[in-house]
Formats: structure tokens, C-alpha cells, sequence
């Protein structure tokens, strides 16, 4: 009973000092910050942990698609536009895997991998994305060994190029499709998939390759490798033939680099800091690196993206230092400094994926097998909202007067079901002070 009295205080005041408040809104603006919000998908989000997710515009405006592998008659793929979850599952199947954005006919489509139930085996297949339902592609273009990830022009037209691993006696490979089949265009003495991807080392853009080969086409090449002309050429040395993973191309201010995962933190050289920086010339840690002195530690996922303090690349997974600076899970990269995205994520993120939609806004959609995130809950999706917004804004009312009463009741509503939204101080918490925090913002009222 004393709690209830405590709590209908509470409201009392706050819906006071809320009426007082709307007196005198708008007295000066607030500057933007950008903040975390729920994105879970309603009743599913324990059902439904994500495998992959991808923006694209299907010609009816940009949207998040996320796939799953869940099975168990849980639709396999959503998509989020406009602020609403949509079942896009016709055609797919039950057990999704992996999103591309690839470029065969002269314009991107959206594909998405499968598991097809096989016997003895479950066996890989692709279906294309129309705007209205999947559609399979030729089972030469993804299969169980053979599978496309990336279209690039490398100075002759855009090409889609793929990967395929060892099987039996033959090595890994990369390949190129011609349209009806893949040609081989490396062989690699090594066991894994090569990773790929593009990058301008000032000289032309060339196909990068980072795996667990110590040669390809028969050229000494520890771990890395670029394609360009037609030929291959070893770059670097510091991988030792390891096992690279997935790359990604940032501009942090001193030019265009790859940043490379690095996979679990052992080894020589850079590979305890888990991931490195690679500038055309020479391999370099990242401001020391990600760590996690009190137990597992792995880097799963990596996306640029400016939430209004200007351009980063973030980093996922499960660590809990980055160059020595505290995060949980999540950090970002500026090009000379570390730091935490709000109080991060609870758990592992393995998937990210960036929105920018038509009227300005744009956002951090990040995926893995957290349920809390940012001091509140948001079950294994969530979004980290950038700048410009309008915080107070909470019911994304573009009507004037932007701000209302509805506002107010939309933030007690994602008070009481802990939504990350409602941690306004950005602590480790959401309590109390977070109404005093809202209610200082909404007198402020919207701007930068």
C-alpha cells in the first residue's frame, strides 16, 4: 500500500509540474543527443533472435529487413519502415540466414539465404526480394559451397563476386559470376571462405581478400591478398595466414582504411586487440584494440555510422573495454578516441544495420542476443537514434504543435514497460530522475 501511495505521488507530481511545463514550453531549444529506443517485434522478440539484417530500398522507401533462422513457424523476415514492424515472409520459408545487396541486372536487389530442408543435410539456397514476395534464384548462384558477397565495379563494369569453401579436395576459392554460372578467378591453399571486400588504396578500387590462406593462385600471400587487372598481389604481412573476418571501409579523417575483425583475440602481432586498421601501406591497432580482461571475448559485427557527433565506425560483440575506455558490448570508433553508445547492450551484438530515412532522421539498428540495452529492456533488436531529433518528441507527431500532451503519456507509457527511450539521463537506470530529465527537455522544447 505504501508503495502505491509512493508511486500515485509520483504521477501526481510529475503530471503537475507537466502542467506547469506547458505553460512556458519552448523557452529555448535543447541541443540534439542521440539516444537508444525499443525495436523489439512486439510478442515475437523472444522467438526471434536475428541472423542478419540489411537496409534497402525496394522503390517503396527505405527500410531495416532482419531474417531469422528460428524456424518453429516464427515468420523468418521483417521489415521496419516508418516506425512499424512488417511480415515479409512470402516465398522464404522458415529458416533464414544472411541479407546481400547485390547488383546484377544494373540496379540493387535484396537477397536473402535460406535452409532448405534436405536429407541427409538442410541444404542453402538464395530467394530474391521483389517488393511483394521471395523469389528462388538459380541453385547455382548460392548453394552449399558456392555463394555471392559483393557487386563491385573494379574499373570493368559491375561484377558480383562470391566465395566458396573447402570441399574435398579442393581448397577455398573466389569466384566471379558470369551470369549463369561462377568462374574461378583464386585458389586459395587454405580451408576457410575468404572474406571480401572493396577498397581505393589510391591507385583504383581493388577486390580485397582476408582468410586462413598462406597463398593464393599459387602467390605467397599471408592472409591478404588484393585483386585488381586480373591479377592477384600479396599486401601486408602481418597476418601470419590467419584466419581473417568480415572488413569494412572507414574514412576516420586521414583517408579511406579497412578495419578488419580480427576473430577472438589470440595470437601474435595485432590479433589480441581483435581488430586492425589497414591504410593501403601498413596494418595499425585501432586505438588499442577491443578486450575483455574478466572473460570471452569476440568482435561479430561493425557498421559506419554519424549519430549527429560526426563519423564512426561502431563495433559489436562481447567485450568490456575499447583502447582501455569501459563499454558493454557495443563502442565506436571517431578515428582518435573511443567511447560508449549511451550504456550500451547487455549481452553479445552480432548484427548492425544503418536507416537514413527521407526526412533526415537516421539510426543504428543493432541485433544479438541481449534483452537489455541502454538501461532498459528492448529484446534482441533495438535501434541507437541519431541527430538531428527531437527526444521529446515522443510520439513522432510531425503536426503542429509538435509537442502535446500525447507526449507526456507516451513517455509514462515507455516509463512503465522499460523501454531504453526512457533512460533521459542516460545512466544505468530508469528511475525517477529520468521524469525530471524528460520533464527539463520538453521545457526546453524541440531543436538544436
Amino acid at each position: 500500500m505504501a508503495s502505491t501511495r509512493r508511486r500515485d505521488k509520483l504521477w501526481t507530481g510529475a503530471l503537475t509540474a507537466f502542467a506547469i511545463l506547458w505553460g512556458h514550453r519552448q523557452l529555448c531549444a535543447q541541443f540534439c543527443q542521440p539516444y537508444w529506443e525499443r525495436a523489439s517485434i512486439g510478442s515475437l522478440a523472444p522467438l526471434m533472435t536475428p541472423s542478419d539484417m540489411a537496409a534497402f530500398d525496394d522503390g517503396f522507401g527505405v527500410a531495416v529487413y532482419v531474417v531469422s533462422p528460428s524456424g518453429n513457424g516464427v515468420p523468418p523476415a521483417w521489415r521496419w519502415r516508418r516506425g512499424v514492424w512488417e511480415n515479409i515472409s512470402v516465398g522464404l520459408g522458415d529458416r533464414a540466414r544472411e541479407l546481400r545487396v547485390l547488383n546484377l541486372t544494373g540496379q540493387p536487389s535484396l537477397f536473402a539465404t535460406r535452409l532448405d530442408p534436405g536429407s541427409p543435410v538442410s541444404l542453402l539456397s538464395m530467394c530474391e526480394w521483389t517488393g511483394e514476395s521471395w523469389v528462388p534464384t538459380s541453385p547455382a548462384f548460392c548453394n552449399n559451397t558456392e555463394r555471392p558477397v559483393l557487386s563491385a565495379d573494379l574499373g570493368d563494369g559491375t561484377k558480383t563476386y562470391g566465395h566458396a569453401p573447402a570441399v574435398g579436395d579442393q581448397n577455398a576459392k573466389i569466384l566471379i559470376w558470369r551470369g549463369s554460372q561462377w568462374e574461378v578467378i583464386a585458389r586459395t591453399d587454405g580451408l576457410f571462405a575468404p572474406s571480401l571486400c572493396v577498397y581505393d588504396d589510391g591507385s583504383g578500387p581493388g577486390l580485397y581478400a582476408t582468410g586462413d590462406f598462406h597463398h593464393i593462385n599459387g602467390i605467397p600471400a599471408p592472409g591478404f591478398a588484393m585483386y585488381r587487372n586480373g591479377m592477384w598481389t600479396a599486401v601486408g604481412t602481418e597476418l601470419y595466414g590467419r584466419r581473417g573476418g568480415p572488413m569494412k571501409v572507414f574514412d576516420d579523417g586521414s583517408g579511406p582504411a579497412i578495419y578488419l575483425i580480427m576473430g577472438w583475440g589470440s595470437g601474435p602481432g595485432l590479433w589480441p586487440e581483435c581488430i586492425a586498421r589497414w591504410n593501403g601501406t601498413t596494418w595499425s591497432s585501432v586505438g588499442g584494440g577491443l578486450s575483455n580482461p574478466s572473460g570471452f571475448i569476440g568482435v561479430l559485427s561493425m557498421e559506419v555510422f554519424d549519430d549527429g557527433t560526426g563519423p564512426a565506425i561502431y563495433f559489436g560483440g562481447a567485450f568490456s573495454l575499447a583502447g582501455g575506455v569501459p563499454v558493454r558490448n557495443i563502442a565506436r570508433w571517431n578515428g582518435t578516441q573511443w567511447s560508449s553508445p549511451g550504456w550500451g547492450s547487455g549481452a553479445y551484438v552480432e548484427q548492425m544495420a544503418v536507416l537514413h530515412e527521407p526526412d533526415g532522421r537516421r539510426s543504428l539498428f543493432i541485433g544479438g542476443s541481449f534483452v537489455n540495452v541502454g538501461g532498459g529492456t528492448s529484446p534482441d533488436l533495438a535501434r541507437w537514434v541519431g541527430c538531428p531529433n527531437c527526444y521529446v518528441n515522443c510520439d513522432g507527431s510531425s503536426v503542429s504543435p509538435t509537442l502535446t500532451a500525447n507526449d507526456f503519456m507516451c513517455f509514462i507509457n515507455r516509463y512503465a514497460s522499460r523501454d531504453p527511450y526512457a533512460n533521459c539521463n542516460v545512466d544505468s537506470v530508469i528511475n525517477a530522475a529520468d521524469f525530471q530529465c524528460f520533464l527539463a527537455k520538453y521545457a526546453q522544447g524541440c531543436g538544436r
